[in-house]
């Protein structure tokens, strides 16, 4: 886990983490997260997910176990180093080998699907960004991707340096940096969370359509769409209903050479009765009771 002190140090730069967002390749964060977070004063202490915290706590039991599997010097660094040139490239590394230039990143995966053969490079593009922007800024010849997939016994990968995919990096984070955020402008928005984030709806004060430019048909298409939605998913239902009323008792629905079309299967879930405890125990609710903001968007 980063400390308060890691995390403003990363503010002001471009870590390994950033790389794959801002070329729009980041299952977890589009570029405006990135922008959001370069351009705040304040630091932003995320609630790990489970996944997250098993990662934490075993990180540095998998980089001993490296050391000692492959027999190596594993220095394991706190600071947070920088380009000697590009001062906005920053990188926190899970482990480094002096002797030999290299850096060690520590992994935990749920699921093996994107990894390919064990020894290679073949790992996800995210990690094959993030490795080669540590090659950039510690100068380094290779990166040692040690993997525990599925809490199984950790896997070697390897990357070597490859200069011409840094050079596209280096043009890639010098311009989201530079016309990013030292000019404080946003990037492209991506989904409709990033709408969100960079517009709070604050200003309660009403916007008249007829003052900006703006085609009322865009509206009177998304109302289609709605409407089109409805009687779709109404149809739908009335399906469903159809083929549960031919299953009735049983739970599978075969084709005549017994492959499954249909299941309806009892599933059993545990919800946390959260109107029953408020009541019990208003005093605990209001303890853990988190606020969060979002924006509703309706169509009248």
């Amino acid at each position: 886990m980063l400390t308060e002190k890691q995390l403003r140090e990363r503010k002001t730069g471009i870590g390994g983490s950033d790389v794959a967002a801002i070329f729009g390749m980041s299952k977890y964060k589009t570029p405006i997260d990135v922008y959001l977070d370069k351009t705040s004063d304040t630091v932003s202490f995320v609630e790990p997910t489970k996944q997250m915290k098993w990662g934490i706590e075993v990180e540095p039991v998998i980089c001993n176990i490296f050391a000692k599997e492959y027999d190596k010097e594993v220095i394991q660094p706190t600071d947070t180093y920088r380009h000697p040139e590009n001062s906005w490239m920053i990188a926190n590394l899970d482990g480094w080998i002096e002797s030999e230039k290299a850096v060690i990143e520590i992994k935990t995966a749920s699921r093996g699907s994107e990894w390919g053969d064990e020894g290679s490079d073949n790992i996800p593009t995210e990690y094959l960004l993030q490795c080669a922007h540590y090659c950039a800024v510690m100068d380094a010849s290779i990166v040692y991707i040690y993997v525990s997939i599925g809490g199984a016994f950790p896997k070697l990968y390897v990357y070597e340096r490859d200069t011409s995919l840094e050079a596209k990096i280096i043009e890639k984070e010098q311009y989201f940096w530079e016309t990013h955020i030292l000019k404080n402008k946003p990037p492209k928005i991506q989904t409709n969370g990033d709408i969100s984030k960079i517009y709070t709806g604050r200003d309660s004060k009403p916007l008249v359509s007829t003052e900006i430019e703006f085609d009322l048909e865009i509206i009177d298409a998304l109302k289609k769409i709605e409407k089109d939605i409805k009687n779709l998913e109404h149809r739908k239902e009335q399906m469903k209903n159809l083929l549960c009323m031919t299953l009735k008792d049983h739970t599978v629905l075969v084709d005549e050479d017994y492959n499954e079309l249909v299941t309806w299967k009892p599933v059993t879930t545990n919800r946390f009765d959260t109107k029953h405890f408020r009541k019990e125990h208003p005093d605990l609710y209001k303890q853990y009771l988190k606020k969060s903001q979002s924006r509703y968007f309706r169509v009248k």
